[in-house]
């Protein structure tokens, strides 16, 4: 213990400098998990509050809704089938 305690008086800039680098490690970490949890809270919430009876995207495109492209043609096949 005695050893370690004079290694720290003698490095005090090289042990602070670390503590400062994690530290800095931790908080971008925290951060980024805090954006993270937020824009994938945005996503649901967006299709969640979506003001619609239906939802329709095609099925090659994965449950992705960017993914999905309709011609028009299906698109007018939906409306019919709505009405």
């Amino acid at each position: 213990m005695f050893l370690a305690i004079k290694e720290l008086k003698h490095a005090k800039f090289r042990y602070g400098m670390m503590s400062i680098i994690i530290i800095l490690i931790a908080w971008l970490v925290f951060i980024l998990s805090g954006l993270g949890n937020g824009l994938s809270t945005l996503s649901a919430a967006t299709i969640k509050n979506l003001a619609a009876d239906y939802v329709v995207y095609e099925r090659s495109a994965g449950a992705t809704f960017s993914k999905s492209i309709m011609s028009g043609n299906l698109i007018d096949d939906i409306k019919k089938i709505k009405m």
